[in-house]
């Protein structure tokens, strides 16, 4: 079924759990598009209040009653969007199954939203939201018409939808081809449905154990995204005889080739090599002639350049430390801090409470750039997104650089709510080991003289269960641990696993295991000189109490 008519047949629209973050996004573009919308949720949230203001009619009775009477009247004119978080005896959905409504999950309705779309798709464990949202914030500095779905708020846009279309169109053969950045959610196998031009994968950590049963099944559902790459690029020669998939539109950045984008950086009048690299000393996959070079150039290969060789149609870009192969003839390259890695970050230093570094791009220097987000896993997810707009997309470098300084990242990723002299509160939404690990070396590096005090909801019975011991790791590295109830989600409770028993295999003798009651009292008791609230749940609704707890006990104090 083609989008045109899986979409356009419908004259409105009506969402089972309207009120979920990637649901959201989709209501919003419906009513970008003058759509009615409808929706459910269970419970009201600035995001449900946000989409009422924005048009949308929301309830909040599962009640078939409380239906809207103009989606039971036209309910074969009407797209039915159902997030996973939805039971299967949900009443409303019963009795639209029962009377033949064509119930679409989420992630259909993405992948026929991107067909015929030129899609950036970003997939991992972590950092999906972050660098989806730099992605789109780089685009739209850069002036480029694009619609982005994403799976957080965007500090500078405030929103989870983002579309801009009285700017540049990139592709001067297709200016009617629009540009959709989105999140691919690995969550029951969701980004399946979807076939990128440009993807990313940014770590391969094991989750949902419950849906993919073990580590080798995880890993595989990626090596099988990565295949659904849809433009196909066999062979790159070095002397550019090869035509490009998508040629970018000329003249669209002062008259120049973005393609062909100066090198150079600040007061630099010529591209610097690394010198890390030793004459001759410089990674590459062969050393064959141009004419017998394959199309992927692998792990670090300097020789390879994108804005030469030109494969814009066709790319993954793929953190160092992750090796896994497609069938696919696609350019595959690396990111990360490694020598090997094609679009690399050198001189990684705090400076000025900013995390700055040098953006090396197939072993060379193209410019040092200052993040507008902290830490080393942000240093990673900025490298992902350079390696899609300008290794892929050839924006140009001094714009890139503006872009990520004004980044402000998204709502609950790394988020400062109170910054105070005497208090630090900073709020994420890590719910993986590997997350809380991240979030707390970057605390530490940035704050290193500060008690850190980290409030966790773990989120899911399924997932405390099979990362117990990693989450007891993670969490033994702050000074102390609050703990909150586990937050269920679309689960039902597993005997023995509950928050008591992961608060015991925690290694720190300052553990205490909180409701939602007794951290308002501690905080009144004593304020911890930095908080970091931690958790996928509903424990996002702490955030504005805890934050004007902590502004009357600052201004109580002066």
């Amino acid at each position: 079924m083609s989008q045109e008519k899986s979409l356009a047949q419908y004259q409105q629209s009506y969402f089972l759990g309207i009120g979920g973050i990637g649901m959201s996004a989709i209501a919003r573009y419906f009513l970008s598009l003058q759509l009615p919308v409808y929706g459910y949720d269970k419970t009201p949230s600035p995001l449900t209040e946000n989409l009422a203001n924005e048009g949308a009619s929301i309830s909040f009775s599962d009640a078939v009653i409380d239906l809207p009477e103009a989606v039971c009247k036209g309910i074969h004119n009407t797209l039915f969007i159902l997030t996973p978080a939805i039971p299967k005896d949900h009443p409303q959905w019963v009795w639209l199954l029962e009377h033949g409504a064509f119930i679409q999950k989420r992630s259909e309705v993405l992948g026929f939203i991107a067909k015929n779309s030129f899609c950036i798709a970003v997939a991992g464990t972590h950092g999906k939201t972050t660098t989806s949202t730099l992605i789109a914030h780089l685009l739209h500095g850069c002036n480029i018409n694009f619609t982005a779905f994403l799976g957080g708020i965007s500090s500078n846009f405030n929103s989870n939808y983002i579309r801009k279309i009285n700017g540049i169109a990139l592709f001067q053969e297709d200016a009617n081809k629009e540009i959709v950045v989105l999140e691919a959610d690995e969550f029951d196998r969701s980004f399946h449905r979807l076939s990128p031009d440009l993807a990313i994968i940014t770590a391969i950590d094991p989750d949902h154990l419950d849906i993919y049963e073990n580590t080798a099944a995880f890993t595989e559902a990626f090596v099988h995204f990565a295949s659904l790459i849809r433009s196909v690029v066999d062979t790159y020669y070095a002397d550019s005889t090869s035509a490009p998939v998508g040629k970018i539109a000329t003249g669209a950045f002062s008259g120049k080739d973005p393609s062909k984008v100066d090198r150079s950086a600040g007061n630099e009048n010529q591209a610097k090599r690394d010198p890390y690299f030793a004459e001759g000393d410089e990674p590459s996959v062969s050393k064959t002639s141009s004419k017998n070079r394959t199309g992927n150039p692998g792990d670090g290969n300097p020789e390879f350049d994108l804005r030469r060789d030109k494969p814009h149609g066709a790319g993954l870009v793929i953190q160092e430390s992750i090796h896994i192969t497609t069938q696919k003839s696609i350019a595959k390259c690396t990111y990360g801090l490694g020598v090997n890695a094609v679009f690399r970050a050198r001189d990684v230093r705090v400076e000025q409470g900013d995390y700055c570094f040098d953006f090396i791009y197939a072993g060379q220097f193209l410019g040092r750039f200052r993040c507008g987000l902290p830490g080393h896993h942000n240093v990673q997810n900025t490298l992902a997104a350079l390696g899609i707009c300008h290794g892929f997309l050839g924006l140009p470098i001094k714009e890139l650089q503006e872009g990520i300084a004004s980044f402000k990242g998204a709502k609950r990723r790394f988020e400062t709510v109170v910054k105070t002299a005497k208090h630090i509160v900073i709020d994420d939404y890590a719910h993986h080991p590997e997350e809380i690990k991240a979030i707390v070396h970057s605390v530490r590096t940035l704050y290193p003289n500060k008690h850190i005090t980290g409030l966790f909801q773990p989120h899911l019975f399924s997932r405390t269960k099979d990362f117990a011991r990693e989450f007891a790791d993670s969490l033994s590295a702050l000074d102390t641990v609050w703990l909150m109830d586990i937050y269920p989600a679309r689960e039902n409770p597993i005997p023995g696993i509950t928050s008591t028993w992961l608060l015991e295999m925690i290694q720190n003798p300052r553990k205490h295991l909180l409701s939602a009651d007794q951290i308002h009292t501690e905080i009144y008791n004593s304020p911890p000189e930095l908080l970091l609230i931690l958790g996928a749940g509903d424990i996002d609704r702490l955030i504005e109490p805890v934050r004007k707890q902590y502004e009357e006990i600052s201004t109580s104090h002066q």
